[in-house]
């Protein structure tokens, strides 16, 4: 072995031996087996080989795919999305960016509990539908991902990597098509020393044996593949043990997909799945040629597998004890062994087996689910054995701070040990935050301060609590992150991890607060505490053109109680855009976060800490209208935005479309994908046109081609495609400069559409009846002009507007010319246009 390598070699044995020692299974709410996936989970345990899945986004997995390697071949199975879905459109909720990244990232690793696979990320931020996979690569920082797709392979060390998408542009989505670029290199650089070194000391090179393409049939035969020539698998094949189908499973995995509603139907009979070989050995029988599946993988092992064997003979659904001898001997043969990436990952996998047959239960429940450093919690540690056998908890308690919770006692039968103790948090403890944002991220990627972490789907909790047992001698530990506990009375037990925060937060009421005339506005700032009283003061800070009264003081009583304080902030005289900053001061120290909480059904609680900012916009705006009736879609921010203007908005319910008096509005507008979402609408449309008819004034904003629940949305026909400019800064053209949409109330000008995020706009029509009226005409590079994104008629009285254009991202992004362009299209009632 040449010196090079040798040196190499010892670091890695070394590395993986110190680590290994840390290295406890981390269990969440754990969750029992049945007896069923108890075996399962043990004749796994002799199967080895590894496929790694490769693509851009949640909801990019074949997850009735995954669900088969992992279930039907018992292979470890991963996925890899390059991003979080950050650039997606929420159906649920109001998040976006970031925060809907953080909702997509719990989605999957809930799809991931269903398929019994795991979830791995790069960096890479989603910014949207791109046409370019080399914008992609430009924007994520190609080099940086590619990193990252290395760091993730070298640390999965997968036997086969798949793609989902081809390089060559099929998957219609310019990161899908990077993704795939980025598998085949990070295929090729992963087994190369001499490729980010830097990497070496958290992981060591390798060389997956090949690389697939998930190839899609039509695509296949379009090519000229003769299909019996390439490998192939059935994942429609049926489970007897699970009673399903993969196709099924997959259905259920995909259906935790719901902020992107993927509720999806159940299919049954076969599916086949071709593989189209990229890269690697050539294939002769199928995926897995020359890849060693057996413990011979491990040498000098066969202990191990005997004990196991013997278990799986004992095997007894009415007696999970029968099997916890042989278990345990195999657990206590594995210890013996040399350390490696193979060994590590079965270990962890027994000890969770084992714990499962000894039926052991244990936690440790804080008596609060926030908490500030220096502060104090009381965490109650409890542990219960199911089983017949001699165990012993050797020691319990938190990792960080050191606290020791129980002491050494054996266990007897169905007898909960429980203790309690105070125990305060370091004053230097880090705040609880998701590790890919605790800095600001550049335009493509996420900072990450750690680069072990790379990959993660999630930071580990602050507050982790480690329990260490005997089995006859054998000691096994594992890790638990502390958590709050609370009984629902819809769900019962219900519980969400401990975060450690900063003891006072700060939240401005809105995000973007827009100033229409060169006038003073109050700013509502809300102080809350996360200690029984804080005291201190708080102060806005902004450039010097922007006036802002002077601080003020709070006093709050009582954990979680708030303080609300107004400011004044007075704008400057012509258009401009401001970052108006919250400090709170308290005891000696600043504080410039705000706490955001997602809660939803489907997920654990998520908490984030931002820069507590207020987005502040002087933009000379002309309104002439005052009452806006307003149809909820998915995920719209645009009624708060319109308030802040000046608009009295009326949000709009069944009962109102039915037999409201709609006249009583100056304009109606639809939210976002309305018509893919308000089932009520394909009855109450026509009273929508009628109120047109008499004179009303109807926007309606985009929708999806895909699930509109009526095609009759305007007065006359148009078909909405799938047309859309990716490019926020893409020219616009205005086909009709002498129309009074760009005039009134407000002249728009070029600069109007300078500084949009994002993109241009979405879902535009493509085909139109005459009588609509088109007034824009944008494209990206290298395409022809489309110009649906703004289509307007005159319908009786009134005026109808369909739009694909972003708003429902400018306006919460605070985009001057964006405000000005929506409000003209509010007031077009107003103006009676003759060519």
């Amino acid at each position: 072995m040449p010196a090079r390598i040798k040196t190499r070699f010892l670091f890695y044995i070394t590395c993986l031996i110190t680590s290994s020692i840390f290295n406890l299974p981390l269990s969440a709410q754990h969750r029992t087996m049945n007896a069923a996936e108890l075996y399962f989970e043990i004749t796994k345990l002799n199967t080895f080989g590894s496929v790694l899945y490769f693509a851009a986004h949640p909801d990019d997995e074949n997850n009735a795919l995954l669900s088969y390697f992992s279930r039907e071949m018992k292979l470890r199975t991963g996925y890899l999305s390059l991003t979080r879905g950050d650039g997606g459109q929420n159906l649920i909720g109001t998040e976006k960016g970031a925060l809907i990244g953080l909702i997509r990232t719990q989605e999957l690793l809930k799809a991931r509990q269903i398929e019994g696979t795991e979830q791995y990320f790069s960096r890479a931020i989603d910014f949207g539908y791109t046409k370019s996979e080399h914008e992609t690569l430009e924007i994520w920082d190609h080099e940086k991902v590619l990193g990252d797709a290395v760091f993730v392979i070298r640390k999965f060390q997968p036997d086969i990597i798949i793609t989902r998408f081809p390089t060559t542009g099929e998957g219609r989505h310019g990161q899908h098509t990077a993704s795939a670029i980025i598998a085949e290199e990070a295929f090729e650089a992963a087994g190369d020393y001499d490729r980010f070194p830097e990497q070496l000391q958290y992981v060591s090179p390798w060389q997956p044996k090949r690389l697939f393409w998930n190839a899609w049939e039509q695509v296949l035969l379009a090519k000229g593949v003769d299909l019996a020539t390439v490998p192939v698998v059935d994942a429609g094949t049926y489970n007897s043990s699970l009673g399903k189908s993969y196709t099924e499973l997959g259905a259920e995995s995909r259906s935790e997909h719901k902020s992107q509603a993927m509720g999806t139907a159940k299919r049954f009979g076969e599916w086949p799945n071709y593989f189209l070989q990229l890269k690697g050995l050539p294939v002769r029988r199928g995926l897995l040629d020359d890849v060693e599946t057996s413990w011979r993988r491990i040498p000098n092992s066969e202990k191990v597998e005997t004990y196991i064997q013997n278990a799986l003979a004992k095997f007894d659904p009415q007696n999970r004890d029968k099997m916890l001898p042989d278990l345990i001997a195999a657990y206590k043969a594995m210890q013996n062994l040399p350390e490696s990436h193979w060994l590590s990952h079965k270990k962890n996998r027994l000890a969770e087996i084992i714990r499962e047959c000894a039926g052991l239960q244990f936690s440790a429940i804080s008596n609060d689910y926030i908490v500030a450093p220096g502060n104090q919690l009381e965490i109650t540690a409890s542990v219960v054995s199911r089983s017949s056998s001699t165990i012993a908890i050797e020691k319990a308690g938190l990792i960080e701070p050191d606290i020791s919770l129980i002491q050494k006692s054996d266990l007897h039968f169905n007898r909960v040990l429980r203790t309690s103790k105070q125990i305060t948090i370091k004053n230097d403890a880090g705040y609880s935050q998701p590790y890919w944002m605790q800095r600001k991220a550049e335009k493509g990627i996420y900072a990450v301060v750690d680069h072990a972490l790379t990959g993660m789907s999630e930071s580990n909790p602050r507050l982790q609590a480690r329990f260490i047992f005997s089995f006859n001698g054998t000691e096994i530990g594992y890790r638990v992150p502390v958590q709050y506990k609370w009984l629902d009375q819809r769900d019962g037990d219900k519980f969400r991890t401990v975060s450690i925060v900063p003891p006072v937060t700060v939240h401005f009421d809105e995000k973007v607060r827009i100033f229409p005339k060169n006038e003073a506005a109050n700013i509502r700032i809300t102080v809350t505490s996360n200690l029984e009283r804080a005291t201190g003061d708080v102060s806005l800070t902004g450039p010097s053109d922007w006036q802002i009264s002077p601080s003020q003081n709070f006093e709050i009583n009582a954990k979680y109680a708030e303080q609300s304080l107004i400011f004044t902030v007075h704008p400057p005289r012509n258009t401009d855009v401001a970052a108006i900053h919250a400090i709170a001061s308290f005891q000696g120290k600043v504080y410039i976060q705000t706490s955001i909480k997602i809660e939803y059904d489907h997920i654990p609680v998520q908490t984030v800490l931002l820069p507590a900012e207020l987005k502040a916009v002087r933009i000379p705006l002309k309104i002439r209208s005052k009452r806006i009736g307003y149809i909820a879609g998915a995920g719209d921010e645009i009624p708060g935005n319109l308030r802040s203007i000046g608009y009295e908005v009326e949000m709009l319910n069944a009962i109102d479309l039915d037999k409201g008096d709609l006249t009583r509005f100056d304009a109606i507008i639809a939210g976002v994908r309305a018509y893919n979402t308000r089932p009520e609408l394909k009855q109450k449309n026509s009273r929508l046109l009628d109120y047109v008819k008499n004179g009303g004034t109807y926007v309606v904003q985009y929708n999806t081609s895909y699930a509109l629940i009526t095609e009759e949305i305007g007065p006359y026909p148009f078909k909405i495609s799938r047309d859309r400019v990716t490019l926020e800064d893409a020219p616009m053209t205005l086909l009709d400069k002498n129309h009074p949409i760009f005039h009134q109330p407000n002249k728009i000008t070029a600069e109007d559409f300078s500084g949009w995020v994002q993109e241009r706009g979405l879902y535009f029509p493509n085909q139109w009846d005459e009588r609509y009226r088109p007034l824009i005409a944008c494209n990206d590079p290298g395409e022809a002009p489309t110009k649906g994104s703004l289509l307007y008629t005159k319908y009786g009285k009134g005026v109808f507007i369909y739009t694909g254009l972003s708003f429902f991202r400018e306006l919460p992004a605070g985009v001057p010319g964006a405000y000005r362009l929506f409000v003209n299209l509010i007031e077009a009632g107003k103006v009676f246009y003759k060519k």
